[in-house]
């Protein structure tokens, strides 16, 4: 048995893809299990050697030639290019045998339809299973009527596609191609959410997040280390954190270790947070990529992590930062009425939510939480205990190598 694995989204250090694959890679090799990686031909050559991957992919998760270019059908020429490219790249990989386990990490429209197609191409008998994960949000749209009912609906595909597509791919699945192939997220709501969408059974599968700090006691800690930390983006809210932090300034017994691992994709907001850093000595910045070491050591470093997400934008999708954070026992700041604050909830009540994305509001989250932190890190603690048992490496491994999703 071979675990192969597919990641079109694996080429840097920058996000998850990295992180989860090199988790998974060292708990095969401490099972000494065969694991075979194919990343995207741009991989990193540190990471190429790290993870012994073989680039493979031409087409990224998040490339887009037409869609800018083309109002009306520049969508549907990216996911047509898209998965007819990626099919073509599937073609080159060895043959595969029936007792393999082919997982495809973070998939996206394009990349379903392109493992689908690829799985039609091997009689029943002799498919792999193949475990097609979605790690995106489904691109459906949150809808609130008047009287204050939330629904989801599709939207116009020229806004964004993905919701159709995913639903168009799905289809296409007949009861037979079932047998062989599970559909997976890492969460029981967002697989809820996705199962309602495509109309096929969407499972969940463990996170591969396991604790890789000390997980030390946080409570009584002072002063208190606030946290912001990965990829910054619009989502994630990094443009209100400059604002954030100026609200904060009066706030005892608190520092700030701010983390971006991509400083110039929002060179604004992050030269505000340089500029305050140089004036304020409770400010610290970080700008290293968040790889292996570097990434454990801005966790251990945490006591509070600061999320100012967007609350509609993840209200149908988890976060890796929450849920490392979770996996280590540091207390978090959320969106409420978010699938982060539900998750919180789920285990414990650890997190302190804002009511508004903006930043007056998460300021005032933000004070709660360092009023509160205490009762906070204690729940924290308790929550990383409750997360080793239901999530990480081990238990991912566990799941696909024995078809327990």
């Amino acid at each position: 048995m071979r675990l192969i694995y597919l990641d079109t989204g694996l080429a840097h250090e920058r996000g998850h893809h990295a992180n989860y694959c090199r988790l998974i890679a060292n708990e095969m090799k401490a099972r000494d299990l065969a694991l075979v990686v194919y990343a995207t031909r741009e991989i990193e050559p540190k990471l190429k050697s790290d993870l012994n991957a073989t680039p493979l992919f031409r087409w990224s998760t998040y490339k887009s030639m037409y869609a800018g270019r083309d109002a009306i059908s520049g969508w549907l020429r990216d996911f047509e290019l898209a998965w007819k490219t990626t099919l073509d790249d599937l073609r080159q990989i060895t043959p595969v045998r029936s007792d393999d386990v082919v997982y495809f990490s973070a998939a996206r429209p394009a990349q379903f339809m392109a493992a689908v197609q690829w799985m039609w191409q091997t009689p029943l008998p002799q498919r792999p299973r193949i475990v097609i994960e979605f790690a995106s949000e489904p691109g459906l749209q949150l809808v609130q009527s008047a009287q204050g009912r939330r629904h989801f609906e599709v939207p116009d595909p020229r806004q964004n596609p993905r919701a159709m597509l995913y639903h168009h791919v799905a289809s296409m699945l007949q009861p037979d191609d079932l047998s062989r192939l599970r559909l997976v997220t890492f969460d029981r709501g967002i697989s809820e959410i996705f199962q309602g969408l495509l109309e096929r059974p969407v499972g969940v599968i463990p996170l591969p997040l396991h604790a890789i700090t000390t997980r030390r006691p946080r409570a009584g800690k002072r002063p208190i280390t606030i946290s912001v930390l990965g990829h910054q983006r619009t989502e994630k809210g990094f443009q209100l954190v400059p604002d954030v932090l100026k609200q904060l300034l009066d706030v005892p017994n608190v520092e700030f270790l701010i983390h971006n691992s991509a400083p110039g994709e929002m060179a604004v907001p992050q030269n505000a947070v340089r500029e305050l850093a140089k004036s304020h000595a409770n400010i610290r910045l970080n700008e290293d990529p968040g790889d292996g070491p570097r990434w454990t050591s801005l966790l251990e470093a945490s006591d509070l992590a600061l999320c100012p997400y967007d609350p509609i934008r993840y209200s149908i999708t988890y976060s890796g930062v929450q849920s490392d954070c979770l996996a280590n026992g540091v207390p978090a700041v959320l969106p409420a009425n978010s699938r982060l604050s539900a998750i919180s909830q789920e285990f414990g009540g650890v997190s302190a939510d804002f009511a508004e994305w903006t930043a007056p509001s998460i300021a005032a989250a933000v004070r709660e939480a360092v009023a509160q932190f205490d009762s906070l890190a204690d729940r924290a603690a308790a929550a990383a205990a409750q997360w080793a048992k239901v999530h990480g490496a081990n238990r991912m491994v566990d799941s696909l190598l024995e078809g327990k999703i």
